[in-house]
């Protein structure tokens, strides 16, 4: 009987062997590791936001999402005719609100802050109905509008920017001879 020597590494089995596959080489596998970080990178890089890869501590604009609110509706609220702790609450987040100013054309309605330096944006479809902000203690702060939003200026043609000093309660007075629709919302990512 004669032995036949077997080589101690059989030679790779090529393309054409059927069942079994060529392992890549090192630097295969290293050409394709880089081109994956590579195209991870370049998507990351390009992202806009709108796939939520974007920058994650970044707030959307609320006056951008305000032109989105419907204008047409709003939860129907009547202002008080004085500033009492009965006058309706409107908050932050809470939707728009069709605010039925009293026959005396002028009403009030309440915002809450919790905590000192709150800001809030309160979005208007008419011009010159918020006339003033009063704390709990009956003081005017003044108001400056801070014009019609820039994403949508014929649908919302003013808006006013306000930062309260001190948390508690504060009273908007609206004057209009007609419903007044109101968005309050948070300041977060406003002009960023």
């Amino acid at each position: 009987m004669e032995l036949t020597p077997r080589p101690m590494n059989p030679p790779p089995a090529d393309s054409t062997s059927p069942g079994r596959r060529r392992r890549p080489s090192g630097v295969t596998r290293l050409a394709l590791g880089l081109a994956s970080v590579a195209l991870s990178v370049a998507l990351v890089a390009c992202d806009d936001g709108a796939t939520g890869g974007g920058d994650a501590g970044a707030s959307p604009d609320p006056a951008e999402a305000a032109c989105a609110s419907d204008l047409a509706g709003g939860a129907p609220v009547v202002a008080a005719d004085e500033r009492v702790a009965g006058a309706p609450e409107v908050r932050a987040g809470d939707g728009p609100f069709r605010v039925t100013v009293p026959p005396s054309g002028t009403g009030y309605v309440r915002f809450v802050t919790h905590e000192a330096n709150e800001a809030a944006i309160f979005f208007f479809a008419q011009t010159a109905v918020l006339t003033e902000i009063y704390d709990d203690a009956g003081a005017a702060r003044g108001v400056t509008s801070a014009g019609a939003n820039p994403f949508c200026p014929a649908d919302i043609p003013e808006h006013f920017d306000v930062e309260f000093g001190a948390a508690g309660t504060h009273y908007l007075e609206l004057t209009s001879a007609a419903d007044v629709w109101l968005l309050a919302t948070d300041a977060a990512g406003h002009g960023d």
